[in-house]
């Protein structure tokens, strides 16, 4: 499937994130055709899924593992709490708790990976760090998308409908999947980003 020694270990790290949005992008169109899982209980699973794998990426990446741990039992407990309360007539504000822990945790991790980076005071600036495309475009995707969610109800009010919601997290979702790919094409290559 890859070749790890062609590519750098943070886009290592970052795998299990890239081989979940390529499932994604596969399951979801079979699902509204064929399958027709519910979206409340896809959008739970995935959500759990996302989580995991973007905690997996940061506790790979950074030194102090105590506030992923912190991160990954909150994150377990509250969607603990939600499922046991779960129904399918509820509305994206269920959710609200296990996105304001993943935006929280995308925040709280990127910043302490610049701490460290800083402290280190390595000689390769950020532009030439794959790692940086990385964590730039976890901070845009996930405050972005909080933003949508917390807009949704002027949205509403103001008859931009939800066509306005979700045209602009697809907006962000093309966005984060094209500088992903355009990160990955160039970490493999000899010329740019070392």
């Amino acid at each position: 499937m890859y070749n790890h020694k062609k590519v750098n270990r943070e886009t290592v790290y970052l795998l299990p994130f890239l081989v979940l949005t390529f499932a994604v992008s596969i399951f979801d169109p079979l699902n509204q055709k064929y399958f027709r899982i519910s979206t409340t209980i896809w959008y739970r699973f995935y959500c759990l899924i996302e989580f995991f794998t973007v905690l997996y990426f940061y506790y790979k990446l950074l030194d102090n593992k105590k506030i992923a741990y912190f991160f990954g039992i909150l994150y377990f407990l509250v969607y603990a709490y939600l499922l046991k309360d779960f129904s399918f007539d509820q509305k994206v504000y269920d959710d609200m708790p296990i996105n304001m822990i993943m935006v929280l945790m995308v925040v709280t991790l990127s910043v302490q990976w610049f701490v460290e980076v800083f402290k280190k005071m390595d000689e390769s600036p950020l532009y030439d760090r794959p790692v940086f495309y990385y964590i730039s475009v976890f901070l845009v995707f996930y405050c972005g998308t909080f933003l949508v969610l917390l807009m949704a109800d002027y949205l509403r009010q103001e008859k931009l409908g939800i066509t306005s919601f979700w045209v602009i997290i697809a907006l962000l979702n093309v966005i984060t999947k094209i500088v992903l790919l355009v990160v990955i094409l160039k970490s493999r290559s000899k010329k740019t980003l070392k």
